[in-house]
C-alpha cells in the first residue's frame, strides 16, 4: 500500500478517506486491488497523472466528491 501511495504522491491515508474508524476492507477486494484495477486502464492512468499535478489539496478534494457524486456514492 506504501509503495502506491509513493507512486501517487499521496498519503497512506487517501485510501481510505471517507471510511468510518475501524472499518476494514473484505477480504476479497482489498483497497491496493481495487487501486491495481484502476491503474490498469487507459483511463485510470490518465486520470491518475493529471489529478497528482493539481496542487490545491481543496480543488482535489472537490474532484473526487465530484466522481463520488457521479458514481452514486455518499460522500
Amino acid at each position: 500500500m506504501q509503495q502506491f501511495a509513493d507512486l501517487l504522491h499521496v498519503p497512506i491515508s487517501f485510501f481510505f478517506e471517507g471510511q468510518p474508524e475501524g472499518a476494514t476492507a473484505s477480504a476479497d477486494k482489498l483497497p491496493s486491488d481495487e487501486l491495481s484495477l484502476f491503474l490498469s486502464t487507459s483511463e485510470g492512468l490518465a486520470l491518475n497523472r493529471g489529478f497528482i499535478q493539481i496542487k490545491d489539496e481543496q480543488l482535489r478534494r472537490k474532484l473526487v466528491g465530484l466522481v463520488k457524486a457521479a458514481a452514486g456514492q455518499d460522500s
